[in-house]
């Protein structure tokens, strides 16, 4: 009733092209020093990363339907691409200019539980949940780009990455009757309901003086990754975080047999049952993710507002806070990093379909 696991792995993994290969006009663009570059290549080359990692565990079945695992990990990463700065003498034909090289590095360590019930009297059931902490020198390839523009000094400090999400877990209920089980109507006819949760992801907040760089009026002040010179964090590199999310799903469906050649399931589902409005980003000036920071402070907006009037404010409004069209933007762009997606998790969706077997 009782197994050990134990599991012990060496990982390469080589780098992206598209952070390998770049052509010569970009090259030259890259050379001149005449524009912020704000994704770079790596104009020498790259190594794979490499990653060990270590899982030790048991699992114990505590009766004859249920049994649970618990299992311990570890797992190291060693150089990860990170963003540099080449300082040329003022002689040399190229200007100063922005690289990816090698470098970056990172743990992630946690505990996970997870109990399983096999079905009876219809019902089975999963439990899981995972305690984990991830930290390291940098989130994403251009996690220093703002200190390298600044100065010569790369951040070395350990610190949550974006990513790092404390607390995850799941309970998953499977209700369903058998074959000649139920009746004609009851027969093969299941539930599954799923509840998902965790604690939000770090990030850093900025100070809501923190100007909007060189943005247009039409972004207003975001703060976005895809330029981030202009960002002055409140604290600690990523020592916020996020709202919990929860989000509660439903399946319903139905098997039936045809002139016993084909099986056909029907089922409706629902993602997101009660409609939560879950928070999955922020705007680091403010913290949350209805304000930006920018209309609401006068020292930021006040000169565009007194040139362009009321109908900007109306249209940022609209089109910026309430729909996010200028956080959506700063997805357009390569810059790869957790700030992503959308500010907000799906909203209630109901889908109806018929799967067909033969």
């Amino acid at each position: 009733r009782t197994v050990f696991h134990v599991q012990y792995g060496k990982f390469v993994q080589a780098p992206q092209l598209s952070t390998l290969y770049v052509g010569t006009a970009e090259l030259a663009r890259i050379f001149s020093g005449r524009n912020f570059i704000n994704v770079p290549y790596a104009v020498n080359g790259l190594d794979p990363e490499r990653a060990t990692q270590y899982e030790i565990g048991f699992t114990q079945q505590f009766t004859d339907f249920a049994s649970f695992d618990i299992t311990t990990f570890y797992k190291d990463i060693q150089g990860q691409i990170q963003v540099d700065k080449v300082t040329t003498s003022t002689s040399a034909q190229a200007a100063s200019y922005n690289l990816l090289q090698n470098g970056d590095y990172a743990t992630t360590k946690g505990f996970e539980f997870t109990m399983r019930v096999r079905r009876i009297k219809r019902l089975q059931a999963t439990l899981n949940y995972t305690l984990s902490d991830a930290q390291g020198t940098g989130s994403a390839l251009t996690t220093a780009l703002s200190t390298v523009e600044a100065g010569p000094q790369r951040p070395t400090v350990i610190s949550p990455l974006s990513f790092n999400q404390t607390h995850r877990g799941a309970i998953n209920a499977d209700y369903r009757f058998g074959e000649n089980d139920g009746g004609p109507i009851l027969q093969r006819l299941g539930a599954n309901l799923l509840f998902t949760f965790n604690s939000g992801h770090s990030f850093t907040k900025s100070l809501a003086s923190s100007s909007g760089g060189q943005r247009g009026p039409e972004e207003g002040g975001i703060l976005a990754d895809d330029d981030p010179r202009s960002r002055k964090p409140e604290g600690a590199v990523n020592s916020s975080t996020t709202p919990w999310v929860f989000e509660l799903n439903l399946r319903v469906d139905k098997t039936l047999t045809i002139a016993n050649m084909f099986e056909i399931n029907v089922y409706v589902y629902i993602q997101n049952l009660l409609n939560t409005k879950n928070v999955l980003n922020v705007y680091s000036r403010s913290g949350n993710a209805e304000d930006d920071g920018f209309l609401s402070n006068p020292a930021l907006s006040s000169s565009i507002v007194s040139g362009l009037g009321q109908t900007y404010v109306d249209l940022y409004r609209a089109i910026n806070l309430k729909n996010r069209q200028h956080y959506w933007q700063d997805q357009l762009t390569p810059v790869s990093s957790f700030q992503g997606g959308d500010l907000f998790g799906t909203p209630r969706q109901i889908r109806v379909g018929v799967n067909v077997n033969y």
